[in-house]
């Protein structure tokens, strides 16, 4: 599968090698963004698995924007920066930078190194939906148990027998156990 990137250059310059470097690492470069380019429509546009920014030294400006673009448009990024401090790469952290990397690259471990960080931010997106999926699992439980203690109280009927009721009501009104659930808590309170 060749993953398609999207070549951020933050350095002012056509980064030419760095585009061929990734097309015989087996990338398709998508688009190379300069510095005064639209990256939001970049990314709307080609929709990269990965973006990769050339950069001597992330400015606190270029990061922020990568940050907002990272909430956006969630996907692994890849800095590979001339220069950078302690404080230039905590920041890089904080903007959703995946991997950040200080040197020139050769073309087997530039896609080493971008397929890793690809497969990464693929888990932790599978992770994160599974989290959700897992909460609201959890929110539709709590409706339906605290549904039965309503109708074990109200009627004065037994776990089961509760849980059968509210069962029936979700069945009578085409319904899901939760949203029965829901309804029938709601005109309660």
């Amino acid at each position: 599968m060749t993953l398609k990137v999207l070549l951020v250059d933050s350095l002012g310059e056509n980064p030419p090698a760095l585009a061929e470097a990734l097309r015989q690492g087996g990338f398709q470069v998508a688009a190379v963004v300069g510095e005064g380019g639209d990256l939001y429509q970049a990314m709307h546009d080609c929709l990269p698995d990965a973006v990769i920014i050339a950069a001597d030294s992330p400015k606190r400006d270029t990061l922020e924007h990568l940050a907002g673009i990272g909430r956006r448009f969630p996907r692994p990024m890849v800095m590979l920066a001339e220069h950078a401090d302690s404080e230039a790469r905590g920041r890089a952290a904080e903007a959703g930078i995946s991997v950040y990397v200080l040197d020139h690259l050769s073309a087997p471990l530039v896609r080493s190194m971008v397929e890793v960080t690809v497969q990464h931010h693929r888990r932790q997106q599978a992770l994160a939906a599974e989290l959700a999926s897992t909460r609201q699992s959890l929110r539709e439980r709590r409706l339906v148990d605290q549904a039965k203690c309503l109708l074990m109280e109200r009627d004065g009927l037994g776990e089961a027998d509760a849980y059968r009721r509210l069962r029936r009501m979700a069945m009578d009104r085409g319904q899901r156990l939760a949203q029965a659930a829901a309804g029938l808590l709601s005109r309660q309170g």
